[in-house]
């Protein structure tokens, strides 16, 4: 981060299509769509999720990653942006940002059902945009299974740059996963 001084996050953003609001985990609406998103089996399989996602699971999600809109010390933890069609009441996606160690890492989902129709793209370019030039992150990473193509056209439309030498295998035996990393240096 270039900018050290302490900020408050935004708690909204905006698209041509689409509203972005901080993701409030107060909020029942907000931690139901969490959970809904988090166990459809479309986008457990697309995450590769080892473990099974109940209420207590996502909580204690909650509390080890903590962040909220008037984070100190450099925006540690996980910020996540519910993605809205604008006008709209209903959570189509996320876009989330999480910075726990030296990289901060960019990442993204949209419901099954909105998949394929720019909405991931333009959402997660609005939330770099914002990190970059309002935040002051100068780069970010991301990561993917190797076989998830759509993924990674959407990181490449936005900039990120594949980095072979840090691709690595997560998990063990049957359950191993080669994970492609991309970076993003904000120019």
């Amino acid at each position: 981060m270039t900018n050290q001084e302490t900020k408050e996050l935004r708690t909204s953003l905006e698209t041509t299509r689409l509203s972005l609001t901080l993701y409030n985990p107060t909020t029942n609406d907000d931690a139901q769509w969490m959970y809904r998103f988090l166990t459809d089996p479309r986008v457990v399989a697309m995450l590769n999720l080892k473990s099974v996602i109940n209420m207590e699971t996502l909580k204690a999600i909650e509390k080890a990653w903590a962040l909220g809109p008037d984070i100190a010390n450099g925006y540690t933890g996980l910020c996540i942006y519910m993605v809205r069609l604008k006008d709209a009441k209903d959570v189509i996606g996320i876009v989330s940002y999480k910075h726990k160690g030296a990289d901060p890492d960019f990442g993204y989902g949209m419901l099954p059902e909105f998949w394929g129709s720019g909405y991931a793209t333009e959402a997660s370019a609005e939330v770099l945009r914002y990190l970059t030039e309002e935040v002051g992150l100068s780069s970010l990473l991301a990561h993917t299974d190797a076989g998830h193509h759509n993924s990674q056209r959407v990181l490449k439309k936005l900039g990120f740059v594949r980095d072979p030498e840090s691709d690595f295998v997560e998990g063990s035996g049957d359950d191993k996963v080669s994970v492609e990393v991309f970076q993003f240096t904000h120019r």
